[in-house]
Order: C-alpha cells, then sequence, then structure tokens
C-alpha cells in the first residue's frame, strides 16, 4: 500500500486536533457529574492532568502549521 504524506500529514493533524481541543473539554464535563467528594476530587486531578495534556498537544499543533502547512498557513492569514 503507498502512503501519501498528503494523507498522512491531514491524518497526523486530525488525531492532533481532535486530542489538543476535545479531551480535555471531555474530562472537564465529566469532573462536574460526580458528587462524591472522593471521586469528585480525582475527576478534577483527571481533568487538570488532561488540560496539562492539551496544553502540550497544543504546542505540537502550533508547529504543525508551521512545518506541515506552512503554505496553507500563509495564504490564510490576516496579518
Amino acid at each position: 500500500m503507498d502512503l501519501d504524506p498528503l494523507i498522512l500529514s491531514w491524518l497526523q493533524l486530525a488525531f492532533t486536533i481532535i486530542f489538543s481541543h476535545h479531551l480535555p473539554d471531555l474530562h472537564d464535563r465529566a469532573a462536574g457529574l460526580h458528587r462524591d467528594a472522593l471521586c469528585h476530587a480525582d475527576a478534577h486531578r483527571q481533568a487538570a492532568i488532561s488540560f496539562g495534556m492539551g496544553v502540550v498537544s497544543g504546542i505540537v499543533l502550533f508547529y504543525q502549521f508551521g512545518t506541515n502547512w506552512s503554505r496553507f498557513s500563509a495564504t490564510t492569514s490576516t496579518a
């Protein structure tokens, strides 16, 4: 099977966007659902960890736009 670099970079971008934006949001919403104090504290700890991972993957996303999609970013930037 011949893998096209464009398809691979789209898949990499999609995975990073999903991981960076949706995963911390889901954990944050789940943290508000627990009524038990111990579960509530554990859910907030997990939400903080996933938020940190979202920040780290957001930095990766920033560099992906610069390396994989530099021409696209240059033509669509408003500055």
